[in-house]
């Protein structure tokens, strides 16, 4: 499907169509992408999105707090009784 797909772009060698990962400069190198972009860069300029929504989930403050206060809550030696 990619050599059909890719043509005469796809570098062949002893590695292709092997199943590994490649990184980006790799891919590029290997004919196996066009360009390196975001997905951002993607959306905007090749599917001419107008609108893009970010769904990353971003921590908010509360959660931030917990996680330093039961890093340091772990990390205190455990004594009769509980914390100080």
């Amino acid at each position: 499907m990619v050599k059909r797909g890719r043509g005469d772009r796809l570098k062949k060698n002893a590695d292709t169509g092997s199943g590994l990962h490649w990184n980006g400069q790799q891919a590029l190198e290997m004919g196996l992408i066009d360009h390196l972009g975001s997905l951002d860069h993607v959306a905007r300029e090749v599917v001419k999105a107008e609108e893009v929504i970010d769904h990353t989930p971003h921590e908010n403050v509360a959660e931030r707090l917990a996680k330093r206060f039961g890093a340091r809550s772990a990390a205190a030696p455990c004594r009769p009784g509980g914390l100080p």
